[in-house]
């Protein structure tokens, strides 16, 4: 069976898991895939969004770097 999330195909374990209520949680890999901040306060956010306070909380510059590093090499690769 084939999933997608917009125009992206995700797989279970990778891109998300189903929490105890049932719930697809994206896992920071996806977020990263994806490219952006949705701001719904996701459990795995790598972009330090705080949904209570509506805004960003400073991540270290490497920590930045590199994640957009890896979001380079993904799309190099698909």
């Amino acid at each position: 069976m084939r999933l997608t999330y917009g125009h992206y195909d995700i797989k279970e374990g990778e891109d998300f898991y189903y929490n105890e209520q049932g719930y697809k949680v994206f896992t920071e890999k996806f977020h990263l895939k994806r490219g952006y901040c949705c701001k719904s306060g996701c459990r795995h956010c790598p972009y330090g969004y705080d949904k209570k306070t509506d805004t960003f909380i400073k991540n270290d510059k490497k920590i930045n770097k590199m994640k957009k590093y890896i979001l380079f090499c993904w799309h190099l690769l698909h």
